[in-house]
C-alpha cells in the first residue's frame, strides 16, 4: 500500500544550530509534522533569473520531477519562466553554511542573468562549483552564509529499517515540505542483474526521529548499505575539471560535427506531378531547394554521415556535397554513397581524408543513465555553424522501433550531440524514417536523440542498410514510378455492398474497382481482370499492409469539363489537372516507395471471394508527366509526345499522329490563338506530327502556322501569325533516339 504522505505548508521559519540527530531528539520521533517543521532552516529555494540571448529564448531547464499530486513527470523550462516574467525555481538543501545542494540546471550560462538562494525572505547570490558524476545534483557556492540557515549533518542510521523521505516543492502556489514513509524492503533487479532500491520520489532520507541519513535526487539508492552517507561523499567534478571536460568535448565536436552543403539540380517545372511527393517518409527540407545547409558527423577520416532526411525526389536532384572544417570556407568535396533506409541520413565518401573524427561509443546506452555527460548543441544559422557546450544527463529511456532504447534528456533534441567524459560520441539527433505504410503523409518528423551505438550498427554494413530507391538520379530518371497497370474507380459503402466486399474493404473506405487492365502489365500477367477489387499489398519488408486507395483527383478524367474549357481564364491554365487518370497517383507512389523489384502479394476480391496474386514491383513505361517535352518561346507553347496513358484516354493507336499541349503561357501567341491545355495538335501546316521532335521540326523557320487541333472528338484549325520566322535554337537528337534514351534511363 502506498505510504500516507503528510503535506505541511510551512508558515513559520525556524532558527537554531546545525540540524542533527541530537538536535531532533526523540521529541519528533514518528511525527512527520515536527520533522517538516524542524527542517525549515535547511530547505531553501534556488532562483534563476533568465534572459534572452541573441534573440533566442532560454533553452533547457530543470530535470523533470515526479509530481506528488498526479505521479506524472513535469519539466520546468526556461522559456516558460521568461514568458511568465518569473524566475525559474528549484529546491535546495543547505549542506554547509555557504553551500547548497540542488538539482541540475541544464541551461547554457548565456541565458542566466543571475542565480540566488532564498531563505526567509533573504536572497544571496550563488554560483555552481561542482557537479555530481552519477546523481542529478550540483553544488552552489553562496556569496555569504544565510542567516538562520541550518546545514544538514548526515550520519548512518545503524540497524534502522524504516525511514522517511522529505521533499520540498512548489505545490498549489506554496513551497511545501512533504514527508512520506520509506522502507528498505523493496529491491528492484534489472535483467542485467543490477540491483537498486527504488524511491517513490527523490529527496532527503531521514530516520523516524528525523535525523538526516542520505540524499537521492535520482530516485534510486544502491542495494547495499553504502547509500547511508552524506552527499558530500559522492564523486564530484569541480569547476576546474568541468571546464577541462567542456574543452575536450569542444575539440571532439569541432573536429567531427561539421557544416555540410548539398547542391541540387533545380526541380522540374511540373514538380507538382512528381511521383515522389508521397515517397520519402516526411522531409524536413524544402522540396524545391537547390541548396541545403545541414550537419554531418565524421564516422572516420574518409566517411561522413550527413544528417539530412531527404525525400527521394530531393535526393534524386543531388549533384554535389561539400563538407567544411570549423573556421574554414574551403570545403572538402564528398561523393554520395548511400541513403540509410531506416534513418534520415546520407552516407558520403570524402574525396580527401579529413582528420578529427570523434570516437563513437559502442557501450550499451543504458550504462550512461544518470552519469554526467557533456552536450554540444550545434546549430546552423545560414552558413554559420554555432556551438554551445554544457552538461547533460540521461534521466530515462523510451522504448521505440524494434525495441531500441532512445535516451531522454531535458530540453529539445535539435542539434544536440552528447559525449561522455572521455570525449566519445554517445548520442546524436536523427530522424527515424518510417517504412512505406507506417509513415504519416502530412507529418514532419523531428530529430530524435539516438544512441550512437544504434546508428553505428546500421553503418557497420552500409550496403545492407541502404535504400536503393533514394539515390541521386539523372534528370530523365527523376520521375520514374512503379505501377500495376490498372485504372481504378474508388469505392463507397453502397458500391462495396453491391460487390460483396464491405467487410474486407472497411465498408468501402479502402480498395479500388478495376475498370481497365493494360495488356502485358504486371496486373495482366498476374491474372487481374476488370471488375476485380484491389484491396491491399503486403511484402516481407513492410511492417503493415498498404491499403489500395483511389482519390477523387485520380478519377478526374471521367468528368473533365471539356465543354467549359474556353471559359477558363488563361491565368488559371496551370491549375487545370490532367483529364486522364494519373499514373503518378497516390497508390503508385506508395508502390514506388516499396522499391523496384520487391516481391509483393496483391490481395484482391473477385465475385466476393478474396484472392492473392504474387508479383514484383515493376517500373511503368514512360508516362505523361515524365515524357520529354519541347517548349517554343515564340509561341508560348509546350508540347509533349503522347504516352500510353494519354493515348488510352483519347483512344488513339500508337501510329496515329498528335502531340499533347502541356502548357500555354498567358498572353502568348498560342493563348491568343485559342490553344488550350490538353488539346492534341495533329498536324502543322498540313504536316502530321507524331512527337515533340517532329513538332519542333515542323514549326522551325515558319512565321505562319496552321495547327490542326483536336479537342476530344471535335476538330478545328488554329492560325497563328508571327512577326518573324521561328528560329530553331533547340535542335536535338532525332525523336526516336531521344525517346529511346529516355526509355532506357527509366528502365522500360
Amino acid at each position: 500500500m502506498r505510504p500516507v504522505h503528510l503535506i505541511l505548508i510551512v508558515l513559520l521559519s525556524m532558527t537554531g544550530p546545525t540540524l542533527s540527530s541530537a538536535a531532533l531528539g526523540a521529541s519528533c520521533a514518528d511525527d512527520p509534522a515536527q520533522i517538516a517543521q524542524r527542517l525549515q532552516g535547511s530547505l531553501v529555494r534556488v532562483e534563476y533569473t533568465l534572459r534572452y540571448d541573441k534573440g533566442q529564448a532560454p533553452a533547457g531547464g530543470l530535470m523533470s520531477e515526479r509530481c506528488p499530486s498526479c505521479g506524472s513527470y513535469h519539466n520546468q523550462t526556461g522559456d516558460d519562466a521568461v514568458t511568465q516574467e518569473r524566475p525559474l525555481e528549484a529546491a535546495g538543501w543547505l549542506i554547509a553554511s555557504d553551500r547548497v545542494l540542488t538539482g541540475d540546471l541544464f541551461m547554457h550560462p548565456r541565458f542566466i542573468e543571475k542565480t540566488q538562494v532564498v531563505l526567509d525572505g533573504q536572497a544571496v547570490g550563488a554560483r555552481p562549483v561542482a557537479y555530481a558524476r552519477t546523481e542529478h545534483a550540483m553544488i552552489l557556492q553562496l556569496d555569504r552564509p544565510l542567516q538562520g540557515g541550518k546545514p544538514l549533518e548526515f550520519a548512518p542510521a545503524g540497524d534502522e529499517k524504516n525511514f522517511s523521505v522529505v521533499n520540498y516543492s512548489l505545490l498549489n502556489g506554496a513551497w511545501t515540505t512533504t514527508v512520506g514513509g520509506f522502507s528498505l524492503g523493496s529491491i528492484n533487479v534489472t535483467q542485467d542483474g543490477v540491483a537498486f532500491r527504488p524511491m517513490s520520489e527523490p529527496g532527503l532520507i531521514v530516520t523516524q526521529a528525523g535525523a538526516p541519513v542520505a540524499m537521492s535526487l535520482s530516485g534510486e539508492l544502491p542495494a547495499g548499505d553504502a547509500w547511508q552517507q552524506s552527499p558530500e561523499k559522492w564523486e564530484w567534478i569541480d569547476a576546474t575539471q568541468y571546464e577541462l571536460l567542456l574543452s575536450q568535448v569542444q575539440r571532439a565536436a569541432d573536429g567531427g560535427v561539421l557544416r555540410t552543403r548539398l547542391d541540387l539540380r533545380s526541380p522540374r517545372a511540373d514538380e507538382s506531378e512528381s511521383p515522389w511527393d508521397y515517397y520519402g517518409y516526411g522531409d524536413s527540407e524544402s522540396s524545391d531547394a537547390t541548396e541545403i545547409e545541414t550537419l554531418c558527423v565524421l564516422l572516420d577520416a574518409n566517411t561522413a554521415v550527413v544528417l539530412s532526411s531527404l525525400k527521394a525526389d530531393v535526393t534524386a536532384r543531388l549533384e554535389h556535397m561539400t563538407i567544411f572544417p570549423v573556421g574554414s570556407d574551403d570545403g572538402v568535396s564528398a561523393t554520395f554513397r548511400a541513403s540509410l533506409r531506416d534513418y534520415g541520413a546520407l552516407v558520403a565518401t570524402l574525396d580527401e581524408p579529413m582528420p578529427g573524427a570523434p570516437e563513437w561509443a559502442d557501450a550499451d546506452i543504458r550504462s550512461y543513465r544518470n552519469q554526467l555527460l557533456i552536450g554540444a548543441q550545434v546549430l546552423l544559422q545560414g552558413a554559420d555553424r554555432i556551438a554551445y557546450y554544457g552538461h547533460e544527463r540521461i534521466e530515462r529511456y523510451n522504448v521505440g522501433w524494434r525495441r531500441r532504447l532512445y535516451p531522454v534528456v531535458p530540453g529539445d533534441d535539435e542539434g544536440r550531440f552528447i559525449f561522455d567524459a572521455s570525449g566519445r560520441l554517445v548520442a546524436l539527433p536523427i530522424i527515424k524514417r518510417d517504412r512505406p505504410g507506417a509513415e504519416e503523409r502530412w507529418s514532419s518528423p523531428e530529430p530524435v536523440l539516438t544512441a550512437a551505438s544504434q546508428l553505428r550498427e546500421a553503418l557497420s554494413d552500409i550496403d545492407a542498410n541502404a535504400d536503393p530507391n533514394n539515390t541521386p538520379l539523372s534528370e530523365e530518371e527523376e520521375n520514374r514510378i512503379a505501377w500495376l497497370g490498372v485504372i481504378m474507380q474508388s469505392l463507397d459503402s453502397e458500391l462495396a455492398r453491391q460487390l460483396g466486399v464491405s467487410e474486407v474493404s472497411h465498408d468501402g473506405a479502402v480498395g479500388g474497382l478495376v475498370t481497365f487492365v493494360y495488356p502485358d502489365s504486371p496486373a495482366a500477367l498476374a491474372g487481374i481482370e476488370t471488375s476485380d477489387v484491389l484491396l491491399r499489398i503486403s511484402a516481407d519488408s513492410l511492417p503493415a499492409p498498404l491499403d489500395v486507395e483511389v482519390s477523387e483527383e485520380d478519377e478526374f478524367g471521367s468528368a473533365f469539363p471539356w465543354q467549359q474549357l474556353d471559359e477558363v481564364p488563361e491565368e488559371y491554365f496551370e491549375m487545370i489537372p490532367t483529364p486522364w487518370p494519373k499514373v503518378n497517383n497516390a497508390f503508385n507512389k506508395k508502390l514506388t516507395a516499396v522499391g523496384f523489384g520487391t516481391p509483393i502479394r496483391l490481395e484482391y476480391a473477385r465475385d466476393g471471394q478474396v484472392n492473392t496474386a504474387e508479383m514484383s514491383v515493376t517500373q511503368s513505361p514512360l508516362y505523361y508527366a515524365a515524357a520529354p517535352q519541347y517548349k517554343s518561346d515564340p509561341l508560348g507553347l509546350t508540347v509533349r509526345t503522347m504516352t500510353f496513358d494519354v493515348r488510352k484516354y483519347f483512344q488513339k493507336a500508337d501510329d496515329e499522329p498528335g502531340v499533347i499541349v502541356a502548357r500555354v503561357e498567358p498572353g502568348s501567341k498560342a493563348s491568343v490563338g485559342g490553344v488550350k491545355p490538353y488539346e492534341i495538335i495533329t498536324s502543322v501546316n498540313d504536316v502530321p506530327v507524331h512527337s515533340r521532335e517532329e513538332f519542333r521540326q515542323a514549326i522551325a523557320g515558319q512565321s505562319e502556322l496552321r495547327l490542326s487541333m483536336l479537342r476530344m472528338t471535335r476538330s478545328r484549325l488554329v492560325k497563328i501569325t508571327l512577326d518573324e520566322p521561328i528560329v530553331d535554337e533547340d535542335a536535338e537528337a532525332p525523336e526516336s533516339e531521344a525517346m529511346e534514351d529516355a526509355a532506357d534511363e527509366m528502365g522500360g
